[in-house]
């Protein structure tokens, strides 16, 4: 993937179908530049936050990651702009991992509530050994069970910096509350009323 140097304000560079970023890291000073949007989606798409790819600027080459980016809230097909993070192959990176849920149909069919605490894990990890998200696989479980952090098989070279005891899901039982609606007794209102004072 090519980035350009961006000269303009970012606003001038969406107009021109570009998204606005930056690039820094170990020795590379913050550098203005600018990338296609279609092209910036299909990288999204390919490696999200967690896994590294090359890009070139200036006719060199920096192993880099998606560090941050910022999405328009009224209209989120367009990004307002982006920040790659540039690192070497003996780095480690520390980012959140979507978690997916495997299993949760089975147990769903059985009436039984299937509970998501976390949606994603932050790890530590080797450059290059990035992935997309974890499979979570809940079919073992029963009723009642829950599965922790510690629980995870998490890949080889990968440690969790989320807390190790905090919940990722758990099975129960669905609670419903049946509405009651209390009918006045015959009479409750006159008993209440206060009595009309005669006049004198």
């Amino acid at each position: 993937m090519k980035l350009e140097i961006r000269q303009e304000k970012g606003s001038n560079v969406r107009k021109q179908g570009f998204v606005p970023g930056v690039i820094y890291g170990k020795k590379l000073d913050p550098v203005a530049v600018k990338l296609e949007a279609k092209a910036f989606l299909k990288t999204l798409k390919e490696f999200g936050k967690n896994m590294v790819f090359d890009v070139e600027l200036e006719g060199t080459k920096h192993q880099v990651y998606v560090k941050n980016y910022q999405i328009n809230p009224i209209r989120n097909s367009e990004f307002f702009s982006f920040d790659l993070q540039k690192v070497s192959a003996s780095d480690t990176m520390t980012t959140e991992i979507p978690l997916n849920i495997i299993g949760r149909e089975a147990f769903e069919a059985k009436k039984l509530l299937v509970q998501q605490i976390l949606n994603a894990v932050e790890c530590e990890y080797p450059v290059g050994q990035g992935v997309q998200s974890f499979d979570v696989d809940i079919i073992s479980l029963k009723e009642g069970d829950a599965l922790y952090v510690k629980d995870l098989p998490l890949p080889k070279g990968f440690k969790a910096i989320t807390d190790l005891e905090a919940m990722v899901v758990n099975i129960s039982v669905p609670s419903f509350k049946e509405e009651t609606t209390e009918e006045p007794i015959e009479g409750e209102d006159a008993l209440t009323e206060e009595p009309e004072k005669e006049e004198e």
